[in-house]
């Protein structure tokens, strides 16, 4: 990745270059002269992580997630109120009759949240969203369900704690299988599969049930894809949610697709294994159409 802006205007001309990976800065200039930038990790740094949550069993993961210490339920917590706060707010910004449509009970609050903190997000909305393996929409897409069900459900706190965290776990996993930039959407095969696994987890389901879920969501929404980060993404994190609430109940009565489907595997990490083989190779040509199509409609004028 390369990419080169410059901003002209008034009082002055600006630049930056970003390089290798979506969040790395490595110039910045004012009127042609260099400005310092704060020193960033290398690219390496958070893609080493998720490889090494990758390498682990799923039974390692849950297990990470019962040894939360008390500051990493502070941030999880303040990462849940700064992506309720801007999903609040998105509501704001949707037609009434969107909103009544989609009902009141614990699901639709929770999917109609999401859609709204994502739309907001992506409109340039001047709230800070707690990201998430490099996005900000999986973390609103993993923290705010979670939140809503357990509170709704009167479930203990901490356990909702323990059930995000593991979201969190299995989204970064996922995310190293994909890539970090991908032309499947991050949000339905990364941060879904993490949404319905800690779902599973927040009612008491075991290793074997948070493996069925990931299956479910395995052969359910891959080939979803990624377009760009746009408004749009709000509508396909809303069908995501539903997914991962759908995949979850199955799971924890016994359901799951079987392995002798597609590119379902035999557990649940063979099916990310397997989703991560669409991805980087799959989809290999699929970021060149997207490109192409979205040429095409500039040189058209849109």
């Amino acid at each position: 990745m390369y990419i080169d802006c410059q901003v002209i205007r008034e009082h002055g001309v600006g630049r930056a270059v970003i390089e290798g990976d979506h969040t790395r800065l490595v110039q910045l200039e004012r009127d042609g002269h260099t400005q310092p930038i704060e020193s960033h990790k290398s690219i390496t740094a958070n893609g080493s992580v998720r490889r090494w949550l990758s390498e682990q069993p799923l039974e390692a993961l849950i297990e990470m997630s019962r040894k939360l210490t008390s500051s990493d339920r502070v941030q999880l917590q303040s990462g849940v109120q700064s992506n309720l706060a801007i999903a609040r707010h998105g509501l704001s910004l949707f037609p009434k009759p969107f909103i009544e449509l989609n009902g009141k009970d614990s699901l639709h609050r929770a999917s109609v949240l999401v859609c709204a903190g994502v739309y907001a997000r992506m409109w340039g909305e001047d709230y800070v969203v707690s990201s998430l393996a490099g996005s900000g929409n999986k973390g609103i897409v993993c923290s705010v369900p979670l939140h809503i069900w357990g509170e709704d459900k009167a479930i203990d706190k901490e356990l909702i704690d323990e059930s995000l965290a593991l979201a969190c776990l299995v989204t970064s996993a996922t995310t190293y299988f994909l890539g970090t930039l991908s032309a499947a959407c991050g949000c339905s095969n990364s941060a879904g599969i993490g949404l319905a696994a800690g779902l599973v987890r927040l009612h008491g389901g075991t290793e074997k049930e948070i493996g069925l879920a990931i299956n479910n969501m395995v052969g359910n929404v891959t080939g979803m894809i990624c377009d760009g980060a746009k408004i749009g993404c709000a509508l396909k994190t809303m069908t995501t949610v539903d997914a991962a609430f759908r995949s979850a109940t199955l799971a924890m009565n016994g359901v799951g697709i079987p392995h002798t489907d597609g590119i379902v595997g035999d557990t649940g990490y063979a099916s990310l294994h397997n989703l991560g083989r669409i991805a980087t190779k799959g989809l290999a040509s699929m970021d060149q159409e997207i490109l192409g199509i979205m040429q095409e409609k500039l040189q058209g004028g849109l």
